[in-house]
């Protein structure tokens, strides 16, 4: 479990081995700033992102999303 927030250019990857387990993570380290999801499973990209609560989300943009907030 995380016990600090993450302020900087660092982009954490956290592996998981199933949709439970990953939602497990994300709810013991509440509230992300941003969620990155990168999939190109629809059904699995909607299950999550309804299922979650986050500052921002981008969907297979990281970088993208990254240089909106700092331009």
């Amino acid at each position: 479990m995380l016990h600090h927030e993450i302020f900087g250019p660092l982009l954490p990857v956290i592996s998981y081995t199933n949709q439970n387990e990953l939602l497990e993570i994300i709810r013991n380290n509440r509230y992300p700033l941003t969620c990155y999801i990168y999939s190109q499973n629809q059904q699995f990209i909607d299950s999550i992102l309804s299922r979650i609560e986050s500052g921002s989300c981008g969907i297979n943009i990281g970088l993208y999303q990254f240089c909106l907030l700092y331009t």
